[in-house]
């Protein structure tokens, strides 16, 4: 994606169930509002459920807990 390009297309993303309820809650509908024309898809699950999904590219990121020691993967806190 270049600086100058909008967003589309389709995004999912992985999240700890407490953490979508608790953390999220407004995450889609204000990425929506920024971004109409992705499709954003949040799905719930354990740590280690979307850890594997995103190694396998069933998601495109995830916000999980406990570090990581993947090297496949990038972390940002």
């Amino acid at each position: 994606m270049q600086a100058n390009q909008i967003p589309s297309g389709s995004l999912a993303i992985g999240s700890m169930e407490t953490t979508t309820a608790v953390r999220l809650p407004y995450l889609p509908t204000n990425y929506h509002n920024d971004y109409p024309d992705v499709d954003l898809t949040l799905k719930t699950s354990s740590t280690e459920q979307n850890i594997q999904a995103v190694l396998q590219y069933e998601l495109d990121g995830a916000f999980v807990a406990g570090p990581i020691g993947n090297p496949e993967l990038m972390k940002r806190n």
